[in-house]
């Protein structure tokens, strides 16, 4: 299948990066009452797998670009944990909330197992995944790709290089961790309504997920196996089509370089 673009590849919200004594996981959430008015977000709730007792940073942002830092928290000491993080009332609207542990080294490492948010109620407040249809994100229709460059598959971007020094030499000093995203436009006929359409993929590198015409039609964590998708639900038939391909390849995902990319055929 031979793709239109390709973006390069980089850091963004939901990625872990660990590193310096802190590590940071920007988590996005759409947090909205069934109404569509929107819930008021008072406690963050989280379950921590290890002790340590660090300090946990949290910060919560309506837009995802604006961030309001509150106040540091002394992390539990004891297997399992809860820790309850109080929301100001003045902050409504939340939908980005951002964790950051300081202190983190060899002995003392952080991991969460549950995250809840909850209402002044004490109810849960279930999140959604982003729609992520802004213009702005690679998934939509109208996102400007002109400034991509073509190429085809298979495509790997970390056997691309440069080769970077800093990096580990356990995973080849590569450049394959990040995030990446591909698009593919195309037409079918109209007189092709009455077929159903699938997207089979035998190996990207790694968490896909898969849009096409800015819907979310299907995900797949595994980058060692091949995977397939329908597509029939948003396909259109005499115009055009735009399929988007999010991989996120963390760097923690491997002990050797795995590659990042779409690295096997799709059709």
């Amino acid at each position: 299948m031979a793709q239109k673009s390709a973006v390069a590849t980089g850091t963004a919200t939901g990625t872990l990066n660990v590193g310096g004594g802190a590590f940071t996981v920007n988590t996005a959430f759409t947090l909205g009452s069934q109404t569509g008015s929107g819930a008021a977000v008072a406690t963050l709730n989280l379950t921590w797998e290890k002790p340590g007792g660090l300090d946990l940073a949290v910060a919560v942002s309506a837009d995802g670009t604006t961030w309001t830092n509150l106040p540091a928290n002394a992390r539990p000491a004891a297997d399992s944990a809860k820790q309850a993080v109080a929301i100001p009332s003045t902050k409504p609207g939340i939908q980005f909330v951002r964790l950051t542990v300081n202190g983190t080294d060899a002995a003392h490492w952080a991991s969460i197992s549950e995250v809840e948010f909850t209402d002044a109620e004490g109810k849960a407040i279930k999140p959604q995944a982003p729609t992520d249809q802004g213009k702005s994100s690679p998934s939509a229709i109208a996102f400007n790709d002109q400034s991509w460059r073509p190429l085809t598959l298979p495509h790997d971007w970390g056997i691309e290089g440069p080769f970077r020094m800093e990096l580990d030499g356990s995973t080849g000093k590569l450049p394959w961790a990040g995030i990446g995203w591909y698009r593919k436009a195309f037409k079918l006929p109209a007189e092709a309504s009455n077929k159903r359409y699938y997207l089979d993929i035998d190996g990207a590198m790694s968490d896909s997920t898969i849009y096409l015409n800015g819907q979310e039609v299907g995900r797949w964590p595994y980058g060692y196996s091949s995977f397939r998708v329908e597509l029939t639900p948003a396909m259109k038939t005499g115009a055009e089509n735009i399929l988007a391909i999010r991989l996120d390849n963390q760097e923690q995902s491997s002990r050797w370089s795995p590659g990042g990319g779409i690295y096997r055929d799709g059709w």
